[in-house]
């Protein structure tokens, strides 16, 4: 939970459940009733915790985004405990609520941008007859109308066969956005989110080497700039960008 390299949010419920699992086998099958007094009480205090992430939206969010997880994770604990905190319909629900929002959002974008339109073939005469002849202007009335399947359905068996990498969810984004428009939009908004302060505190505490006593009247936008061109050029990102301006 405290990599900065891979999403963390997506890890937190099922997190909380491995930890629950761990603790009921210790208070049932412990040798000693001192230890299954102790998983008790912190099974007690877990629970409260848990219940806190369940209500916590973003949680739900980012888990059903992550390719090793989405809805299929949720039925899976839906057939092991009958659980309302977890239910498959709530998070659903949720999940189309979100999707209904982000679509709103960026409905204006789509329909700024221009839509290709086909036309017919007009290379003088020829072209024209060639359209005459093949009759390309008269609709075909038999055929039947298909409707593609909505964004939001086709979401819900994507990840059904998924094997990549746990650590690379957004590698899989990047490569289906084309796919999933509106939600590859909310998978780069949720999975950016951390789910532990841990790499935030991490990134804080490293800031004293950059503001130490000869730079104290930095300006906020410089420090921020300073730490993100740091960071870019730890990750390397730089050094793909001259390569890709090379290229170009």
């Amino acid at each position: 939970m405290s990599r900065s390299g891979t999403p963390t949010l997506p890890w937190v419920l099922p997190m909380y459940e491995g930890m629950l699992k761990h603790l009921r086998s210790a208070q049932d099958n412990a040798k000693f009733s001192c230890l299954r007094t102790a998983a008790a009480a912190g099974l007690t205090k877990l629970e409260n915790y848990y219940s806190k992430a369940c209500d916590y939206q973003l949680d739900i969010i980012a888990t059903l985004l992550h390719p090793s997880l989405g809805i299929t994770w949720f039925r899976k604990i839906d057939l092991e405990r009958d659980s309302e905190l977890l239910s498959v319909t709530r998070a659903e629900v949720l999940f189309e609520h979100v999707y209904e929002s982000y679509q709103q959002i960026h409905a204006g974008e789509e329909s700024r941008q221009p839509k290709a339109t086909a036309q017919l073939s007009r290379d003088g005469t020829f072209g024209s007859f060639l359209d005459d002849i093949s009759m390309a202007n008269v609709e075909d009335a038999s055929m039947p109308e298909i409707v593609p399947e909505s964004e939001l359905k086709r979401f819900w068996s994507a990840f059904k066969n998924y094997n990549g990498d746990r650590n690379a969810p957004l590698t899989w984004w990047k490569e289906h956005e084309h796919e999933f428009p509106i939600i590859s939009r909310m998978a780069r908004d949720f999975l950016a989110i951390p789910g532990t302060s841990v790499s935030v505190e991490r990134l804080f505490s490293s800031a004293r080497h950059l503001c130490h006593e000869s730079r104290s009247s930095l300006k906020p936008s410089t420090i921020s700039e300073a730490m993100l061109t740091k960071m870019w050029i730890k990750d390397g990102l730089l050094k793909r960008a001259s390569l890709d301006c090379g290229r170009g």
